[in-house]
């Protein structure tokens, strides 16, 4: 699920990434290229008492330092000046309490900086003097910490990011959550000049220097760049929570928040000037990629390797992988029903899992007419189970389908026998609208607009009694309506062209009038009102495949 490889090269051996420009083969290893998607699949998992990933590029903020080398000596300060700083991730927090998101320093008299939460939750963001006010004795630095704790970022993905312009003032200090601004309070403590390097170089999930502890959680796509980003920049990369789906090619898709080193996604033109290429971008690990189980590809143009402590890979975990709930303005307000395999499935109601409509179940009080759960779906018995479509006060709901708008049904069923049509979908009482599997186990119909449309397809028996089969039923937008048919993913020719363009509405689950009741299981099912495209349909096909191992 998620991310599927497309054209291009493998960037480190045994990671699992591939640029995803088709027709881009880029250089080996190498983050460079701003025109060339560098997705990853996956995050890394921090284990909160020994995990860390320490990276070697300088990520200084020591305007004498070069970019490419984690030495001290690689730092000639002619002027006690800063250079401007961003450091951000996504992160999943088990526990936020006394944990660091990233830190630059090697022991309680190296330092140079670090965001992290305190014992209270509260999130700082703060950058020390080593050189000028500092002896090794004091504690000198500048910050800004949050004006309320933020418990609220555990157990969920979040966009953190903090922004410094070099002006040596905690006036030019910034965090940012989700793409906002974090109200925060700014201080300075005994003094502040200048950073000092120190002499290593930023490390991912601790300090060295006991302010916060191991992040104990998940991190993606975390990143340090050497100049400051806008506030529009850092909104822009954020997407409203949306996530990206790009194709590829006719079978291959990726599907992600922004790739941080494509410039693209740098769009804001504000008074600081857009970001526009990765040149900018001087670290940056992307996911679970670990090489050896152990170090990390660096994606920037320093193009590093990170060395990891106790990381562990998690693919499946990322923010904005594809469910059907995705986050993605066009989609998410379009899908209506979710009848999610393994989750809030019981005899009596499979609750509706569909952003909008989690309220409009399926139900069914009576015990003679209940199925039994069976695979994480409902084991129809032909005769008389059923479930019907009810909102919060009990009252039959009415899925609607308007004419000439476009529609997308995904379902995997498993028949026992093809005797008679097995009703998916319906009005419930009379014949208005349907959608069964016809009797004989060839072809599908749908009844929209009075109109009863066979879906034939040029290959017979594709679920044969006793085989598990995903059903895609695609209906583009517009007069015609033209219908398409997919099973396991596949795009299947047609025995002649089907169209279909009529009005409807879904209120009953697994029969109609009473009668052509399905007969065998239905794992899971999912309705759009919405035309999927073939992106999305690449990403949608790629997670039910997956998840019911198709």
């Amino acid at each position: 699920m998620g991310f599927v490889a497309g054209l291009g090269v493998p960037t480190g051996i045994g990671v699992p990434t591939y640029y995803m420009q088709e027709g881009f083969v880029p250089t080996v290893g190498s983050g460079c290229d701003c025109a060339g998607l560098h997705g990853e699949m996956g995050s890394i998992e921090f284990n909160g008492s020994s995990s860390l990933l320490t990276t070697y590029t300088h990520g200084s903020l020591d305007a004498g330092c070069s970019r490419c080398r984690t030495s001290v000596s690689d730092c000639d300060k002619t002027s006690p000046t800063d250079r401007a700083l961003t450091v951000g991730a996504w992160i999943n927090s088990d526990d936020v309490t006394s944990s660091t998101i990233i830190a630059k320093g090697v022991d309680t008299s190296n330092r140079e900086y670090a965001l992290f939460f305190e014992s209270d939750d509260d999130l700082i963001w703060r950058i020390y003097d080593e050189d000028d006010f500092n002896s090794g004795t004091g504690d000198n630095y500048i910050q800004r910490r949050s004006d309320a704790t933020q418990g609220g970022l555990e157990n969920g993905w979040h966009w953190v990011v903090a922004t410094y312009d070099g002006s040596a003032a905690n006036t030019g200090m910034t965090i940012y959550v989700d793409g906002s601004v974090l109200a925060t309070t700014g201080s300075e403590n005994n003094g502040y000049n200048s950073a000092k390097a120190a002499g290593m170089g930023p490390v991912w999930g601790r300090d060295n220097f006991s302010v916060g502890g191991y992040f104990d959680g998940h991190m993606y796509n975390m990143a340090v760049w050497d100049v400051k980003l806008s506030a529009g920049t850092i909104t822009d990369l954020w997407n409203s929570g949306n996530s990206y789906i790009y194709q590829v090619t006719s079978t291959a898709a990726w599907v992600g928040p922004s790739d941080l080193s494509y410039s693209n996604h740098y769009t804001d033109q504000s008074s600081h000037g857009a970001v526009n290429n990765c040149e900018n971008l001087v670290s940056y690990y992307t996911g679970s990629g670990l090489l050896g189980g152990v170090n990390a590809q660096d994606r920037s143009c320093i193009d590093c390797v990170g060395m990891g402590t106790d990381l562990i890979s998690a693919p499946n975990e990322f923010p904005g992988s594809w469910t059907p709930n995705i986050r993605r303005t066009g989609v998410t307000e379009k899908i209506r029903i979710w009848l999610q395999n393994n989750t809030d499935v019981a005899v009596g109601e499979w609750s509706n899992q569909a952003t909008g409509d989690t309220a409009v179940d399926a139900e069914q009080a009576s015990i003679t007419n209940q199925a039994a759960v069976s695979g994480g779906g409902l084991d129809f018995d032909g005769n008389d189970n059923y479930y019907e479509f009810k909102d919060g006060s009990g009252s039959l709901y009415d899925f609607d389908i308007a004419a000439e708008e476009g529609l997308t049904i995904m379902v995997v069923v498993e028949r026992d026998s093809h005797s008679g049509n097995a009703t998916i979908l319906s009005s419930g009482s009379g014949d208005a609208h349907f959608f069964h599997l016809v009797s004989g186990g060839d072809n599908l119909s749908i009844k929209l607009g009075g109109v009863s449309t066979v879906i034939e397809p040029v290959t017979q028996n594709l679920h044969a009694a006793g085989t598990k089969v995903l059903f895609t039923v695609v209906r583009e937008a517009g007069p015609t309506g033209d219908i398409k048919l997919y099973a396991d993913g596949v795009l299947q020719d047609l025995a002649s062209g089907v169209a279909n363009a009529g009005d409807g509405e879904f209120d009953t689950l697994g029969t109609r009038s009473a009668d052509r009741y399905f007969n065998g299981k239905i794992y899971e099912l999912s309705m759009w009102n919405k035309e999927l495209s073939e992106a999305e349909l690449i990403s949608a096909h790629d997670y039910f495949t997956t998840i019911h191992s198709l």
